[in-house]
């Protein structure tokens, strides 16, 4: 097997990547044109230029793959154009799945995120709590949320969504969830319903991606 992972060189990538290793699976590599792929090179990782708004790049990537593993959505940090967002996500999601579904890819695992989990009602939220609608906090849930109602009504191959929780760990190169513990410190209330689980080991999240691929 030779997975395809978009976003190879990111937070969930990177530990998706050992975690696949680990499996004794060499997965392929996505990586757009201005990333840091450092890290992916101290590894020796067969890397392949992507970019999401570039179907044909896709195509190319997809080439011989059974597996993709999606952890290259959009990710709008600000909400000074969120109609702009909202295009630009679900366009990007819509190229994933066609170019899946052209290159005979059989399982596309989809990395969300918790922004679309919704509160429960007399406990902890699990993935089972959806919103009906759309979350309306910001361009990242509405965003996310859109995101996961494509993968959902894909009919060509089998699309599987992953929900991590705040993920800390090794590679978090950009300070990601790290910066919500320093907003939690500042005396901030995260934007995230009370969870089973609200935060992991982004290991264990590349663990958890690797088993939903492979078995």
């Amino acid at each position: 097997m030779t997975p395809l992972i978009l976003g190879a060189a990111g937070f969930i990538g990177l530990n998706l990547f050992d975690a696949l290793a680990g499996r004794g699976v060499r997965a392929r590599c996505g990586r757009r044109r201005r990333t840091n792929v450092l890290p992916l090179r101290s590894r020796k990782a067969d890397m392949v230029m992507v970019e999401l708004d570039e179907p044909s790049s896709l195509e190319a990537a997809m080439d011989g793959v059974e597996l993709v593993f999606h952890a290259a959505g959009h990710y709008p940090r600000f909400s000074l154009n969120p109609e702009e967002a909202l295009r630009t996500g679900r366009r990007q999601m819509k190229n994933v799945l066609d170019a899946a579904a052209g290159a005979g890819v059989r399982r596309v695992v989809y990395v969300s995120t918790t922004a679309t989990v919704a509160p429960s009602e007399g406990g902890a939220s699990d993935e089972s709590h959806v919103y009906d609608s759309s979350p309306g906090i910001g361009s990242y849930h509405d965003l996310k949320w859109e995101m996961e109602r494509i993968a959902a009504s894909e009919d060509r191959l089998q699309v599987v969504t992953a929900c991590p929780a705040g993920c800390l760990g090794p590679w978090d190169l950009r300070f990601g969830t790290s910066a919500l513990l320093v907003a939690v410190a500042h005396g901030m209330k995260p934007a995230h319903p009370d969870g089973v689980v609200n935060l992991v080991d982004a290991r264990d999240v590349g663990a958890g991606l690797a088993a939903l691929g492979t078995m």
